[in-house]
């Protein structure tokens, strides 16, 4: 999972726009405001724009992510329950039961995320700490809450999405592996500690008709050879 988790990471540092091209902006996101005013309502819609289109690959990874897991827990249970074919069946559905459900638990937590994105906000210590290291210049909240205008307005929107890829390059990871792995651990083993309750469990615990055959024969067959050994060393001692 943590090769996927870096990939997400590449990719959201793949996706940091250089925010230079001031005609472009001015173009796509200018509104009534006359030249040389600055409004944060242009600040917000650029980085609302950018995030969005974020969701997407969030919810590939949240595909690749369940995909390893299912098959890390289908392999487990065939190896563990391997001589016993309805406990690993059941088990088997059980699995995809849980991930179907914590999946929309997950999905369902990463549009609230995004909403949550859609709303521009850091701490301000933390911008100005970005602000600083991306301009060079020493930022402070003393200069709240209007600062130098020296620096440039792409770099404050630079900043501000740099903290947005910080941010989601922890989160998702953290989300997808709460609700894809831990719980559904916690939930299955829950579900067959109540299987070995039931009073069919017998039946849960039958092996495969094959499986039975094989170990009788291989026991009719111990006993055989233990016979033939008692002989031998009885026909010797004597």
């Amino acid at each position: 999972m943590r090769v996927e988790f870096r990939k997400w990471n590449d990719y959201l540092n793949s996706t940091k726009p250089s925010f230079n091209n001031s005609k472009e902006l001015s173009e796509n996101y200018r509104g009534r405001e006359l030249p040389g005013f600055s409004n944060f309502i242009i600040f917000e819609k650029i980085l609302q724009d950018r995030v969005a289109k974020l969701k997407d690959q969030a919810i590939d990874l949240l595909n690749v992510i369940r995909d390893i897991i299912i098959k890390q827990f289908t392999d487990v249970v065939s190896e563990s329950f391997q001589n016993y074919n309805v406990l690993q069946n059941i088990t088997k559905d059980k699995i995809s039961y849980i991930q179907l459900n914590q999946q929309e638990k997950a999905e369902q937590r990463i549009s609230e995320q995004f909403k949550m994105e859609n709303w521009i906000f850091t701490q301000d210590p933390i911008f100005l700490k970005v602000l600083s290291e991306i301009t060079n210049q020493t930022f402070s909240e003393k200069e709240l809450p209007v600062f130098d205008k020296q620096c440039k307005y792409s770099q404050m929107l630079e900043a501000y999405y740099e903290i947005v890829v910080q941010r989601l390059a922890n989160q998702l990871p953290l989300m997808i592996t709460f609700y894809m792995l831990q719980e559904t651990a916690r939930l299955l083993s829950t579900d067959i500690m109540k299987l070995l309750e039931k009073s069919d469990v017998r039946e849960l615990l039958s092996e495969a008709s094959d499986v039975s055959r094989r170990r009788k024969d291989l026991r009719e067959r111990l006993t055989r050879l233990s016979s033939a050994t008692n002989t031998i060393n009885n026909f010797l001692n004597d």
